[in-house]
């Protein structure tokens, strides 16, 4: 089968999935439209704006050259999409599309072509969607991230309803969807990740976040200050700005990784911590355990100081816990494993998850409406689903 990937390596998402596909003996085109701060891109096809980098003092001229760019770019990925939709037998999509009207889904599906959409976070998750959802306060957010647009995000997410013959993502980001999904297992390739299990009675704590307000950087911090007032003894660090193979190394030698208190993880860099043998301290969700149980120390808002005190000063604890960690990654995230899943996954019927909250509890923020075009493509989806049940809600709720 001839696989193409694209088009944001998020995480490192598409690095293991095309491992995955070659070492299943698959052929595969990886490519990428948008630049990484941490990935390196020598493997992948790139299609990058040329001046996404330049800057102008007048705001007239830097608008000029951003249409410009994108147009640019956009004749570059059509042409792209119309040379190897004939030879492609599966498309996968991380973060975005090739156009970005998504409109290529439907091209595709025209074509006969299978697509499978990847949903990897904020892309897909609506921050008022899951802060009511999770009873979470999100203040402590930067202000793109908590105050992100309902239409952009629903409008994609639909799109990949629509169109998608397989899509993979989490509850906490699903919180606009509608049709049923599997868990996104998200691919490592575990030749590159050496298991280490030391676990020094002294440990070694790092915090790497590349956001510090959604990972909860403050009350870690504050943690750790409270910790070494009460003269226990541990190694911290605070890191950020690490290409991926620096911080490789800087987990490889820890031993524990405090992750995050607001998103459910572990998410890639904390799967990354646990194949090395580093414990980690992360919220994890509470319902769906039958699907995605991972070991890790579980912590919320309220339990982050005693747990994360208890995990320092017994060492047996971490041991066991980062042993069942590489254990629980072979079973579920080797990149092999992860590719083959979806190939099964495409053939069957049923999903992991059927999301319910938008259409149950989903209220619109305050001066936030719907546009039609997302009312029309919500009342598409459920029309073809058969949820014809859900529509009187809709209706009385303004979303559709």
């Amino acid at each position: 089968m001839r696989i193409f990937i694209g088009t944001n390596n998020v995480a490192n998402i598409l690095t293991g999935i095309q491992a995955g596909f070659e070492e299943l003996g698959h052929e595969t085109t990886v490519l990428l439209k948008e630049k990484s701060r941490y990935y390196a891109d020598e493997k992948f096809t790139t299609v990058y704006r040329k001046w996404d980098d330049r800057k102008f003092k007048n705001q007239f001229l830097t608008k000029v050259k951003e249409k410009i760019d994108f147009l640019r770019q956009a004749k570059k990925l059509d042409s792209y999409l119309e040379s190897s939709v004939s030879t492609t037998d599966l498309f996968i999509f991380c973060w975005s599309s090739f156009k970005t009207d998504f409109s290529d889904y439907a091209f595709l599906k025209k074509r006969n072509k299978k697509i499978v959409t990847l949903f990897a976070g904020s892309e897909a998750r609506y921050a008022a969607a899951f802060a009511s959802q999770y009873n979470m306060n999100i203040d402590a957010w930067d202000h793109l991230l908590k105050n992100d647009d309902l239409n952009e995000k629903m409008y994609q997410v639909r799109m990949a309803e629509l169109y998608s013959d397989l899509i993979l993502s989490v509850p906490d980001q699903a919180g606009l969807m509608i049709k049923g999904y599997d868990h996104f297992y998200l691919p490592i390739e575990l030749k590159k990740y050496p298991f280490r299990i030391e676990q020094a009675a002294k440990p070694r704590i790092i915090h790497a976040p590349t956001r510090t307000g959604a990972k909860g950087t403050d009350i870690f911090l504050q943690v750790i200050e409270r910790l070494k007032n009460e003269g226990i003894a541990f190694d911290f660090s605070f890191i950020q700005n690490l290409s991926h193979a620096e911080l490789i190394n800087r987990m490889a030698e820890a031993d524990i990784l405090l992750d995050e208190l607001y998103f459910h993880g572990p998410g890639m860099m904390a799967l990354e911590a646990m194949a090395l043998g580093c414990t980690v301290v992360t919220r994890t969700l509470k319902t769906n355990k039958n699907i995605f149980d991972p070991p890790v120390c579980d912590v919320d808002f309220n339990t982050v100081y005693e747990k994360t005190r208890d995990l320092i000063l017994n060492r047996d604890k971490r041991l066991r816990i980062a042993r069942a960690a590489r254990n629980y990654i072979e079973r579920h995230n080797d990149a092999k494993l992860v590719c083959q899943r979806i190939l099964d996954r495409l053939n069957s019927a049923s999903t992991d998850y059927i999301p319910e909250y938008f259409t149950n509890e989903f209220r619109l923020p305050a001066g936030v409406e719907i546009t039609a075009q997302n009312k029309m493509l919500t009342t598409s989806l459920i029309d073809a689903l058969g949820k014809h049940s859900a529509i009187p809600l809709l209706k009385q709720k303004n979303l559709i």
